[in-house]
């Protein structure tokens, strides 16, 4: 079912890089001989507070057949900033995982669990189809092409599916390792791709009537100023039109690149469309200058997210000279598509992508880019220049072995980070972006969770289970027990054997449409005495919680967070199923 994004909270990003603070640091001098100690502020060692931006870069490395390179070396990279060495400070190697599935015992009937039969990659995909920058004749064959894909695609390969229509940015399914449902969500009338077309993106048709019509003008000898005028307001309606696809092109990209921040993983974007309007590297030809800013603020929120962008061009193969349509003077389809492919390369090249076109292989294509983007370097630097003047900064990464390729980001904005300030306390909560509407279910801690309606249910009067005390009745009020390991939680052993620790555990109810419609909210301080913590270890630590919900279709995602540690485990299930299976027992 497809659904419009509202996830408007996320985590904190700090400008285009991630951002280590040092903290304050007192210097303090020891006297030669001994003496009284000074009295008075002025005795206080003076304090030196450090900012370090740290620039992250993900590499792709493959050979002339396309395959990517594994086991290189932290020696066998080299990077440089605008021209100037940078020496590494942390270098890392992700790949696809190849261990064999893990036999789950089967769960009773209404009882989940985010423990993954098996474990996915060190990153994360997303299918972009983008209706908006696609004519209609194009838009079902990509979705033909990725429900062909979605039957093939690898074990453990997290995927999410979203489509930028009527000038919105939707989600047709969050992520998940289980692709049986998205093929008929994909192809569902009323939710799915249905081709439509957009007066910002015209056919080539409408464009040579809009030419014809000017050329009518001139074959009846219409006036020049008559001329000019309808010449010079078709060439604004023109721009204007590109101007604004942009813009709501960027605005998807932003809310994308928002949805996909608290993810801590590389995320391929695999984006189809047969027009790609953005470009992020500056002097690009294909933005205009009235939205240069947006550009930069996409352009830093796309690097802080490890977002790399494969765009694939719904067009498939080149068609014959039948299709040369002209569209403005001295202009035809081909020139449109050469035009088109560059845009493709610059923006893959600007974001560590690959570009994808000329081929009617769009499933293989698709395999190819999530395949490319699970086998990835990190490489880290500080930079040697700490300006942070808005200016870009290009990044060129060399490897000892000059005939592979290298796909990776080629710059970012040096923009100044705000500063948390002074005394501010208003951190935003670490579990929160985890739980949004469609993310994928984490499980650094596993748990189990079962969700029924309470018997008997409350009075209509009663007070609210949940923070929103403004929702309305009917309402069903949900008992949601846990069982939660503790093989990843931090213990902290007191000499009497009692172990301690701090939990979260939340529970956010979503609408249809991805709207939250409640939340329960829950901290605790462990305290688990000696005598019950093997049970405990083998049975799992149990929890309770209430949430109120609205009738109709209602998306139940869950979380539990150490706050020692800074694991998390999350899970979301429609609390429908679960009424369901409860109503079913009676």
């Amino acid at each position: 079912m497809e659904r419009v994004l509202y996830h408007e909270h996320a985590m904190k990003t700090w400008g285009i890089c991630c951002l280590v603070w040092a903290l304050a640091a007192a210097i303090a001098v020891a006297p030669l001989h001994s003496q009284a100690p000074a009295a008075g502020p002025s005795a206080a060692a003076p304090a030196i507070k450090v900012e370090t931006r740290v620039v992250l870069v993900d590499v792709v490395v493959s050979n002339h057949k396309g395959e990517t390179i594994p086991n290189l070396r932290r020696e066998d990279f080299n990077i440089e900033e605008d021209g100037k060495p940078q020496s590494l400070s942390a270098f890392d190697e992700h790949s696809r995982h190849n261990a064999p599935p893990v036999n789950l015992p089967a769960l009773p009937p209404n009882v989940y669990t985010n423990q993954q039969a098996v474990k996915p990659s060190d990153s994360v995909n997303v299918l972009l189809i983008d209706l908006l920058n696609t004519q209609p004749w194009f838009q079902q064959g990509v979705c033909t092409q990725a429900i062909k894909y979605l039957k093939t695609v690898p074990p453990g390969t997290r995927l999410a599916i979203f489509t930028l229509r009527n000038q919105q940015l939707r989600l047709v399914r969050g992520f998940t390792t289980d692709f049986s449902g998205l093929s008929v969500a994909l192809d569902d009338k009323k939710s799915g791709v249905i081709p439509e077309s957009s007066w910002l993106n015209p056919t080539p048709s409408r464009l040579a009537a809009e030419m014809d019509g000017l050329k009518a003008m001139i074959m009846m000898q219409a006036s020049p100023a008559a001329v000019d005028a309808v010449s010079v307001y078709l060439g604004r309606e023109a721009d204007t039109r590109t101007g604004d696809r942009s813009e709501l092109t960027l605005q998807a990209f932003e809310h994308l690149a928002r949805y996909l921040s608290g993810i801590p993983a590389r995320k391929n974007v695999v984006w189809f469309a047969d027009t790609f309007p953005i470009s992020f590297a500056p002097q690009g030809k294909v933005h205009t200058p009235r939205h240069q800013e947006h550009v930069q603020q996409t352009s830093d929120m796309l690097t802080a997210a490890q977002v790399a962008i494969y765009p694939v061009s719904a067009r498939g193969l080149i068609y014959d000279g039948s299709y040369d349509v002209p569209l403005d003077p001295g202009e035809t389809i081909l020139h449109e598509l050469a035009i088109t492919q560059i845009a493709m390369e610059t923006l893959a090249e600007e974001t560590g992508g690959r570009a994808f076109y000329n081929t009617n292989g769009l499933a293989t294509a698709m395999a190819k880019a999530i395949d490319e983007g699970s086998h990835y370097y990190t490489l880290a630097y500080a930079p040697t220049s700490a300006r942070t003047d808005g200016k870009y900064r290009r990044i060129e990464v060399k490897l000892s072995n000059r005939d592979y390729k290298l796909s990776y980001r080629r710059g970012y904005y040096a923009d100044k980070p705000e500063s948390p300030a002074v005394g501010d306390q208003s951190a935003e909560d670490p579990l929160i972006p985890l739980v949004g509407f469609g993310m994928p279910n984490f499980d650094q801690i596993t748990y189990e969770i079962q969700a029924n309606p309470l018997q008997p249910q409350p009075t209509p009067d009663a007070r609210r289970a949940g923070l929103n005390s403004e929702l309305k009745g009917p309402f069903t009020r949900y008992g949601v027990d846990l069982a939660v390991s503790l093989e990843n939680f931090a213990l902290d052993s007191a000499p009497d054997g009692v172990k301690y620790g701090r939990l979260e555990a939340i529970l956010v109810a979503y609408d249809r449409a991805g709207k939250i419609v409640n939340i329960s909210k829950r901290t605790s301080r462990l305290a688990l005495p000696p005598q019950d913590f093997p049970t405990l270890q083998a049975k799992g630590l149990p929890l309770h919680l209430e949430i109120d919900v609205p009738p109709g279709d209602i998306y139940l995602r869950t979380g539990i967070y150490d706050l020692n540690s800074g694991n998390a485990g999350t899970l979301g299930f429609p609390l429908a199923a679960a009424t369901a299976s409860d109503s079913a027992k009676k």
